[in-house]
């Protein structure tokens, strides 16, 4: 069973369950964030520590534009 979580700003929107082997996260703040992924097997036993991926969210970009001629 893996056991996911996500750093604040971030909601997993796909995947991420017990038996999901991988997630899909939507970033609501840019900045440094982390996803984090644990493993407990049948008998309740965890690994040591989780693996931590380190992700670095973008801010949209805001667009812009000029009126040509009427």
């Amino acid at each position: 069973n893996y056991v996911w979580s996500v750093s604040a700003g971030g909601t997993i929107t796909s995947g991420g369950g017990s038996g999901s082997n991988s997630v899909t996260v939507t970033w609501n703040t840019a900045g440094a964030r982390t996803v984090s992924v644990n493993y407990t097997n049948v008998k309740g036993c965890t690994a040591p520590s989780p693996s931590v991926y380190n992700v670095n969210v973008n801010s949209l970009p805001v667009p812009t534009f000029t009126a040509g001629p009427t």
